[in-house]
């Protein structure tokens, strides 16, 4: 809320006496509304007043669109009569952590979803491909540490999942090294080299004085269920999980701008910041010759976890 608050986005009601009675969090990302009235002020039309107000701040400052998060149908009335669109999402999903059992189901998953549309393999080629049983066999590995979430939609299928792994520094150096010599396929190869590059500028362990750190890998969710919030509430789980299991740093690598945006709400901080464009591969050739906007920097962010 904080970061939110920051934006200089929201408003708030005062009484007479300098009391608060309500406020509306309003943010950046496509102009969210979010709202809150003191009990003994509700059903004054404080709420209405503030939601008018909220929209035409947003189109003051030229956004085109917002969403409310509604909940309760008293405000799902009044954002009704304001002439916003109810989107009926099916929010029947089970996110649990990921055991042995379904790292197969995960994996196919991954096939038809990630490995076609992430940014990076995008930009690169591989997601023309038929997806390389190397690469599948990193996830495998990275599936059996058992720190992953699975999402599980109504019908029993696996419609996301989050591979989530740790990293620790006595095998960080080498860990790059060893795929690159074993890689099935140069863009693969050439691809693994960048990631060893991106890492040697965050160097987690020494600059964070930690020995191990939880690290959020790849994030994947069915298209038929995006944009419902299931990308926000995998990471959510996933920094619960990183605390319970002790750990002080977690680290997140992206190239989804979409991605980077719900991760600075959480907190996360990007560290590391580079244009694709800027990548040369070690025979000095472009890597990365299909950028997507806005999808055009490989990003690592980093959360802190204060005990």
């Amino acid at each position: 809320m904080k970061k939110e608050l920051e934006q200089g986005l929201s408003l708030i009601a005062i009484e007479d006496n300098d009391k608060i009675v309500a406020a509306a969090i309003n943010y950046e990302l496509n102009s969210s509304i979010e709202r809150a009235v003191d009990e003994d002020y509700q059903k004054t039309g404080i709420a209405r007043k503030m939601a008018k107000r909220s929209m035409l701040l947003a189109k003051k400052r030229g956004h085109k669109l917002i969403t409310a998060d509604v909940t309760s149908k008293y405000m799902a009335k009044i954002m009704e009569k304001l002439g916003f669109t109810a989107i009926k999402i099916n929010s029947k999903f089970e996110i649990r952590i990921a055991d042995f059992s379904d790292n197969e189901n995960i994996l196919k998953f991954m096939k038809r979803t990630y490995l076609k549309t992430e940014p990076c393999l995008v930009s690169c080629g591989l997601s023309l491909k038929e997806p390389s049983p190397f690469m599948i066999d990193i996830m495998k590995k990275q599936l059996e540490q058992g720190l992953s979430l699975i999402v599980i939609g109504e019908n029993d299928e696996t419609i996301a999942s989050l591979i989530n792994y740790e990293f620790n520094s006595s095998t960080e150096l080498e860990y790059y090294s060893n795929l690159s010599k074993l890689a099935d396929d140069k863009i693969v190869k050439d691809l693994i080299d960048f990631e060893a590059y991106i890492a040697t500028l965050s160097d987690v362990c020494q600059n964070y004085n930690v020995d191990k750190f939880f690290t959020i890998s790849i994030i994947a969710v069915d298209e038929a269920y995006q944009q419902i919030g299931i990308a926000r509430k995998m990471i959510e789980r996933s920094i619960i999980l990183a605390k319970q299991r002790g750990y002080k740093i977690i680290r997140a690598d992206i190239s989804s701008k979409y991605t980077a945006k719900i991760l600075e709400k959480f907190g996360f901080t990007a560290v590391v910041s580079f244009p694709l464009k800027n990548y040369l591969n070690d025979q000095g050739e472009l890597l990365f010759k299909n950028i997507i906007p806005p999808h055009d920097t490989f990003q690592i962010f980093i959360y802190r976890i204060d005990n």
